[in-house]
């Protein structure tokens, strides 16, 4: 009978330590979660003739780029993919806690057909 109760305590005591690591487990993964930021990427007809970008963190804008930056005179990205790509690049900074400005350098880079 003394055998039967100790296993029992055993089995009781194991069952708290794993319901206890789950607990812990859970609230680790929550408050990561709350902690870390989902950036998305969206690109848009800027004007009639380019495009641009938008940056979103967890749903919310927080950068609108409808021209390029570094030009002057408002010149909007020349296609889809070099708009991507430079709003890529952007997120990547931001992720690497990095300032999310764009150099006429990096620009250069990304969209080899424009006409400064």
């Amino acid at each position: 009978m003394n055998m039967i109760r100790k296993k029992n305590v055993y089995l009781l005591l194991c069952v708290v330590v794993v319901f206890i690591f789950l607990i812990y487990l859970s609230f680790t993964l929550l408050v990561q979660n709350k902690n870390s930021a989902v950036y998305t990427i969206e690109t848009f007809k800027s004007d009639s003739v380019g495009w641009g970008y938008q940056i979103l963190k967890n749903r919310k804008v927080i950068i609108l780029q409808p021209y390029m930056p570094c030009v002057e005179n408002e010149k909007s990205f020349p296609d889809e993919r070099s708009a991507r790509e430079t709003g890529d690049f952007v997120i990547t900074k931001i992720e690497n806690n990095i300032a999310p400005s764009i150099t006429k350098e990096e620009l250069e880079k990304i969209v080899k057909t424009y006409n400064m």
